[in-house]
């Protein structure tokens, strides 16, 4: 069909989101937000939510329309193009017979559809038409369309695929080899380092068990690949490794090297500037930019290089073999090499891992691509396949756009500011001039440029935003993104980054010598959106290192000003001691530049302040890279049911304290901590809270409403735990105001760990007191010694000893043995003894008639019952004190404690009656009504709630002075204690003692 003779008539209808009459893409309500709905796309005079439901007509220029109804809440929306006349030649056409009516119809395989006018209807009068909801008016001849043309079996050739040669995959297939695999610059690469450096050796960390298993094959993978080897002996440089988790759940290694960094001496080359690569690409038409893969494991290090940059696994050390990621001097070692084999090819500029291939005609351009291309499949080069861009008529390089026009301003790089929307307050407006006046000195005749918007600002005048306004701010946003304004930036010089985060988005500008280079903003996402501050800001950081990269990468430093000062603190961390795992993942982006990251007040950033508040509604979809996905070490996994999910989120917002806190993390946390009332406790730690999903975390841990502490206090201590290991599990997890205390507490009074909680630690030994005459006090026990029994007898003052052979135990055979010794030694004032044989009737019936004082141990606890049994203890007392604790405070008259069964060893409720004159011993009552005498060991302080007792028994009122009969029932009762426990056998039969002589009774 020839172009000449075609004439495509153009059409206008009436637009049913403006009501006007425009043609196709004209339409002024596009992103425009709707005053009725607010949706965008329409104005409130067409808005389909008032309820009217009306039919458009659309209709085209020379009174040729196109009807359509609409059914409800449905719009039809067509494209029409009048028939292009053309001559007659070529169009395909036939007569045929309808109802005894020749017709000449046009034969059309490319339509779906038969068509027929109107008029030709009309003259068919037997034919019943059907009700159609579309109606279509057509002005030329009838249609047959592609199917009934095939049923009538009009002879055609089918077109079924038209393959085109694609150069670019031809290009590929044939150099496949270069761009698959590890390549290899043929150098070696050798790290220097300062003299006085220090060796910094870091403690491998642990590896979550979930993870072992992959990052084995990760290390065995890269040990084939030649990438990294193991250390056949030590190394005096350990870095942390950190794991990094890419989309498809494999791993890749990386090191956080920055205390290397600081010994390391950096060479000086030279980078190509913007002036060099224009002179290179004048006059040239087609370009190829190619890019290096894996680009720093391209270089192999020097075997004493190798040593700096060993690193610790679980599976040993290790050192790698190539260039690791993060090293100081790693840009300027790659542009070496890069400028080495490949810059003096004609016609191809190298700046870091890019090579820009180019020619002025087409067989210049492949020649310098194939010699390229020769030269990295002889030195082993491999390139990124994904990256490349293959003779293009235009590229980006360097922040700018080469042609063969020749070079123009990246448009990128002014965008943000061309869009600025119009201020609609004060506020704004006072924003907008703050910038301006920061660039006063690059704006000529300013003063008179911001009169009309001087005015606004007056506090008598009525905010009108006029024609004037309008024209002197657009003015403003040109003269700002003139070229003239805009710094032509000197890569070998340094540069400054300002970077700002509002509530929905990020602001960045890169200056040089105070002057704007590159302007830069975007809205955050929706999940972005609800990071907390700390996160926003460090995203707006990595955005804009991103943003720059091509200006950045590989300078000596970059020097970034943030109004966000708890961000400095995380900058300088290491990133496996960062606790927030978000923040962790964006720091591990910006091991690749020289940053020095600085606190500036947000009032002296007009720029980036500005950026960040005035944005235009727009996403950037950002390409998820391998270094974005990072796991974390410390990564607690917390599984929840669906509906206990929702559980949090529903009492997070009805809680009196988190509402509000949810509330100031969507509009901004007050100025000043007095504002925030009683959540100020989360005032403290705001830059560090998270609202994902309406939960909020603080770092990783979920803040717990009040309704569900109690709840999660439970599911902690499910299993019974000891407070300090339920308090760490539960700080990886969960966190509240108070958390440590409330789990204190409710531990202590757990009745299943108070009843099978671990006996008391000893405590440290008591002297006796040495008395003043020989025999005055003496201690007896009895020993055993293969199979023979013993009397031991000491006298505490002398520390004489007597051992004498006994036949029994019984009470009558000591009290012989005791009259032999008191009539060689004369009577005691005071024997110190145990329960056995001390405790019974005859013995208590001797002291009486002898007139010495019998004072017995606590029963079941031995240790201090006499001088003979704890002369070796006081040999080692000083090592035996050593471990033993704190003594108990003592225990008051009525106090509630917790008693432990010998035997059991649990503990039960009792109450204290009183405190003996035996030290450490106190008289107590346990749940069954008895009463009993136990030393301190055995005796356990309980705290806040009342112990529930037995109160079959009446209470007991104990005074200060206990009647020595109640004591003596009390002891006897106590002497009894062994033989009122039954034993029983394997078999199940209860072991009763014999009763002797009627004794026992």
């Amino acid at each position: 069909m020839s172009k000449e003779k075609g004439n495509v008539k153009t059409y206008k209808f009436n637009c049913y989101k403006c009501g006007r009459v425009h043609g196709i893409n004209e339409c002024p309500a596009y992103n425009k937000i709707c005053n009725t709905c607010g949706n965008k796309n329409h104005f409130a005079l067409m808005c389909k939510n008032k309820g009217k439901n009306e039919s458009k007509k659309y209709e085209k220029s020379e009174n040729n329309g196109v009807n359509i109804v609409e059914k409800e809440k449905e719009v039809y929306e067509f494209l029409c193009l009048d028939e292009v006349e053309i001559g007659t030649s070529n169009t395909w056409t036939d007569n045929v017979k309808i109802n005894e009516l020749n017709v000449e119809i046009k034969l059309d395989t490319g339509a779906q559809l038969n068509v027929m006018p109107i008029k030709m209807y009309k003259k068919i009068k037997s034919v019943q038409l059907e009700t159609s909801e579309v109606v279509i008016k057509t002005f030329g001849m009838p249609i047959l369309g592609f199917k009934d043309c095939k049923t009538l079996k009009y002879k055609f050739n089918e077109v079924c695929e038209v393959q085109i040669e694609n150069k670019k995959e031809r290009f590929v297939k044939e150099n496949l080899d270069i761009f698959t695999g590890v390549g290899k610059f043929p150098d070696k690469i050798k790290i220097k380092i300062k003299e006085n450096s220090i060796p910094v050796i870091n403690h491998p960390r642990r590896i979550p068990i979930k993870l072992i298993k992959r990052l084995k094959e990760l290390i065995e993978r890269l040990c084939v690949q030649n990438i990294i080897e193991k250390c056949e002996e030590p190394s005096e440089w350990q870095h942390p490794l950190v794991v990094i988790e890419k989309p498809d759940k494999s791993l890749r290694m990386c090191l956080d090297p920055r205390t290397l960094n600081k010994y390391i001496v950096r060479e000086m080359i030279q980078i190509p500037t913007i002036d060099e690569v224009r002179n290179k690409l004048i006059n040239k038409k087609y370009f190829t930019l190619c890019d290096l893969k894996d680009g720093f494991y391209q270089c192999e290090l020097e075997s004493e290089s190798m040593k700096l940059c060993a690193f610790s696994t679980p599976f040993g050390s290790y050192q790698f073999r190539r260039l690791p990621f993060g090293l100081a001097n790693a840009p300027e070692i790659f542009q070496q090499l890069t400028s080495k084999y490949f810059g003096g090819i004609k016609n191809v500029c190298v700046y870091f891992d890019d090579i820009l291939i180019s020619g002025e005609t087409q067989q210049e351009h492949d020649e310098t691509l194939k010699q390229v291309v020769k030269q990295a499949r002889k030195l082993n080069i491999k390139f990124n396949l994904k990256k490349l861009q293959y003779e293009k008529s235009e590229v980006r390089f360097l922040g700018m756009i080469f042609s063969e026009h020749g070079i123009a301003p990246d448009p990128e790089r002014v965008k943000s500011v061309i869009e600025l929307k119009i201020p609609q307050n004060t506020k704004q407006l006072q924003s907008f001039l703050g910038m301006v006046n920061y660039l006063r000195i690059f704006i000529p005749n300013m003063s008179e440029l911001i009169e009309p918007l001087r005015g606004l600002l007056r506090k008598d005048v009525v905010w009108s935003w006029s024609i004037n306004c309008n024209s002197a701010f657009n003015k403003l946003k040109n003269v700002l993104t003139d070229l003239t304004t805009l710094s032509n930036y000197n890569v070998n010089e340094n540069f400054t980054i300002q970077c700002d985060a509002s509530e929905k988005a990020l602001g960045c500008c890169l200056l040089q010598n105070n002057r704007p280079v590159y302007y830069a903003s975007r809205c955050m996402s929706d999940t972005e959106q609800m990071y907390a501050q700390v996160e926003k800001e460090m995203l707006g950081i990595v955005f804009a290192c991103k943003k720059f990269h091509k200006l950045i990468y590989g300078q000596s430093i970059v020097e970034i000003f943030t109004d966000h000062q708890p961000l400095i603190s995380v900058m300088k961390k290491e990133i496996n001691k960062i606790p927030n795992n978000r923040l962790k993942r964006m720091r591990l982006k910006l091991l690749i530049y020289n940053t020095d990251v600085k606190y500036c007040p947000g009032k002296h950033m007009y720029i980036a302040d500005l950026l960040s508040r005035n944005y235009i509604q727009r996403v950037e979809i950002t390409e998820e890279n391998l270094n974005d996905v990072v796991h974390a070490i410390n990564e607690v996994e917390i599984q929840f049911k669906n509906d206990r999910i929702e559980q949090f989120r529903n009492e997070t917002n009805k809680d009196e304290h988190l509402s509000k806190v949810l509330k100031y993390l969507d509009t901004g946390w007050p100025n000043k901590m007095i504002e925030c009332g009683e959540i100020k406790h989360y005032f403290k730690i705001k830059n560090e809270l998270i609202k994902e999903s309406e939960i909020i975390y603080f770092g990783n841990r979920i803040i717990v409403p009040k309704v569900l502490r109690s709840y999660v206090i439970k599911k902690l201590h499910e299993t019974h735990l000891g407070i300090t290991k339920t308090l760490k599990k539960s700080k990886q997890i969960f966190y509240w105001p108070g958390m440590t205390s409330d789990l204190k507490n409710f531990i202590e009074k757990c009745e299943i760990c108070r009843k099978f909680s671990i006996s008391k630690i000893k405590e440290p030994l008591l002297q006796h007191k040495i008395p003043e005459l020989p025999f005055q006090k003496i201690g007896i026990d009895i020993a055993e010694v293969e199979r023979s029994n013993y009397l031991v007898v000491m006298d505490y003052y002398s520390r004489w000893l007597e051992v004498l052979s006994i036949r029994n135990k019984t009470s009558e055979t000591i009290i012989q043995l005791l009259k032999i010794l008191f009539s060689q030694f004369g009577i005691p004032e005071e024997v110190v003894c145990d329960n056995n044989p001390c405790g019974s009737r005859e013995f208590k019936n001797f002291a009486k008639e002898w007139h010495f004082t019998v004072t017995i141990s606590s029963p079941n606890y031995p240790q201090n019952c006499s001088e003979e049994n704890k002369i070796q203890k006081l040999k080692q007392k000083d090592w035996y004190d050593k471990t033993a604790t704190y003594v108990e405070k003592e225990f008051k008259p009525n106090e509630q404690i917790m008693l432990q069964n010998k035997f059991t060893k649990q503990w039960s409720k009792a109450v204290v009656l009183s405190k003996t004159s035996w030290p450490r011993s106190y008289l107590v009552k346990d749940e069954k009504g008895k009463i009993l005498r136990r030393n301190t060991i055995f005796m356990r302080k309980v705290s806040g709630y009342e112990l529930d007792l037995n109160e079959s028994d009446d209470e007991v009122i104990v005074s200060d002075d206990l009647d020595k009969k109640e004591v003596e029932k009390v002891e006897k009762q106590e002497s009894e204690v062994g033989t009122n426990i039954n034993f029983k056998t394997h078999k199940g039969r209860v072991v009763k003692k014999p009763i002797r002589l009627g004794i026992d009774d």
